[in-house]
């Protein structure tokens, strides 16, 4: 009645152990899901959507990410990647697992990119 017919809630990664490192506690994967269900079971027309390049995030969680867009029949979908974000906890340790690109990032940003930095952006 209000006009309302779509609701977007991301999960960011479907995979739940991923999905615990960048949540508080209280903020569970299945409390997620069992939102997006009941949306769904409402009415909503649903749609949901991940990170890419998280930290830790592996191939496997995206194609599991693709696999559970199939499975929660979902209306639309987003996906977009992972910026980093220096200082920040998330940031961190994705500087610390991605050290050599973190570098040839901060040596593009400043123009003094070296050959084989710039392999590793292409």
């Amino acid at each position: 009645q209000a006009g309302a017919k779509r609701y977007l809630l991301r999960i960011e990664t479907s995979n739940p152990e991923l999905f615990k490192c960048f949540h508080p506690p209280e903020q569970t994967f299945e409390s997620r899901l069992d939102r997006l269900r009941a949306l769904k079971r409402v009415g909503y027309q649903v749609g949901t959507g991940v990170m890419i390049g998280l930290p830790g995030q592996t191939r496997r969680d995206l194609a599991n990410d693709i696999l559970f867009f199939l499975e929660e029949d979902v209306d639309m979908i987003g996906m977009g990647p992972y910026i980093l974000q220096r200082g920040t906890p998330t940031g961190d340790i994705w500087e610390g697992n991605h050290r050599d690109l973190a570098a040839a990032n901060v040596a593009n940003a400043k123009g003094i990119v070296t050959s084989e930095q710039q392999e590793l952006l292409d």
